[in-house]
């Protein structure tokens, strides 16, 4: 969980410090913002400073930082990886859309639309009606 400020501030300090913990614990695949967290509810302001601060502690040599992207807008969507690469984040988990379960073909829409960007992640499948569909970026663009 993200710790904010009693005026929803992101409390930076204690941020850093729970990131820094697991770095020194000896975590290399780091995770921001999963299925459970609050990174849809982020404004793009809100996402921009915890994205960066998270980035400056853990894009380096032997590190796997993972960033959650969940949205309703696959323009939000879009426009938040590509800034995440911006600051060297190269691993995400996109969700689904919550609207509705989808079946095999319109996952496979969904999917095509980040492998035509080339941008690389990995899918949760959870609202996926039908074969279960897992993959990273391009390799289903042929699909």
């Amino acid at each position: 969980m993200l710790p904010w400020t009693e005026n929803f501030k992101l409390d930076a300090e204690a941020f850093d410090q729970q990131v820094q913990e697991a770095i020194t614990g000896g975590y290399k695949n780091i995770y921001l913002m999963g299925t459970a967290g609050e990174g849809y509810a982020l404004t793009d302001t809100q996402f921009k400073e915890v994205v960066s601060r998270f980035a400056r502690l853990t894009v380096k040599p032997g590190l796997d930082p993972q960033i959650g992207i969940i949205s309703l807008s696959m323009a939000q969507i879009i426009e938040r990886i590509s800034w995440s690469r911006d600051q060297g984040i190269k691993m995400f988990q996109i969700s689904l859309p919550s609207w509705g379960a989808l079946d095999a073909q319109e996952v496979l829409l969904f999917l095509r639309r980040f492998a035509a960007r080339s941008l690389i992640a990995v899918f949760s499948t959870t609202t996926c009606r039908g074969p279960s569909i897992s993959s990273r970026g391009r390799s289903i663009a042929g699909s």
